[in-house]
């Protein structure tokens, strides 16, 4: 067995054995704890299952760096979000009052 195909087992073993029930993920502290765990599985590390396999690196270490990416990611994404919600709320704003404005003048 090579070694990439050995480090894929040994994730798929570690990320089952989180799941497994009276487990890590059953033991988290609320629904919403657990539904976050549920999301880092599907939307974070299943998905770069290929990219943590090649790194090399100690699966915790893997796993903490592809988190730490993603959650950049969707900061950066909010952030932008962010940022053209405030860009447009001025004029927003000052077409609400115009249109109020209008209004008390008639």
């Amino acid at each position: 067995m090579n070694s990439r195909a050995s480090t894929r087992e040994l994730l798929n073993e570690y990320l089952a054995l989180l799941c497994r029930e009276d487990r890590f993920r059953d033991t988290l502290i609320d629904s919403q704890h657990q539904f976050a765990f549920d999301c880092l599985l599907e939307d974070t590390w299943w998905p770069n299952e290929d990219v943590i396999v090649s790194l090399g690196l100690p699966l915790m270490d893997a796993l903490n760096l592809i988190t730490s990416i993603h959650n950049r990611r969707r900061l950066a994404t909010l952030r932008q979000k962010l940022d053209d919600l405030t860009r447009r709320l001025p004029s927003a704003l000052q077409t609400q009052y115009q249109q109020r404005l209008c209004k008390v003048k008639r």
